[in-house]
């Protein structure tokens, strides 16, 4: 898990310190195997829920960029919302090797138009 602050550091703190019990209970409530679209729901979910608690926490004008990745057997599910980018280096690691798993722009000027 990544979270980036922005204008304040307290909410990723605060998501950083947290996420796990949005997530494990979560991925608990299934012991067998999942699909990985669930597991691409359980992830934005967990996004959400980690929203919805900072908007209502003391820091609700903190805010942060976050990125989940969860790594299953073989299968890498990534989730973020904000402005993160998450690629996947192969080979010796060289950026020409790069695959584009996610890409979000979150940009706070249109956020605070709407």
């Amino acid at each position: 898990a990544l979270f980036q602050g922005l204008r304040t550091p307290e909410a990723a703190q605060w998501c950083a310190e947290n996420f796990h019990k949005k997530l494990l209970p979560r991925l608990a409530e299934k012991i067998h195997v999942y699909k990985t679209e669930e597991l691409q729901e359980i992830l934005e979910a967990t996004l959400s829920e980690l929203d919805t608690e900072v908007m209502k926490s003391a820091f609700p004008f903190s805010g942060c960029s976050a990125l989940l990745a969860l790594l299953l057997g073989n299968r890498l599910i990534v989730a973020g919302v904000g402005d993160c980018r998450v690629l996947l280096l192969e080979g010796e690691g060289k950026a020409s090797s790069a695959s584009r798993l996610l890409d979000c722009e979150g940009h706070l000027e249109d956020e605070e138009e709407q």
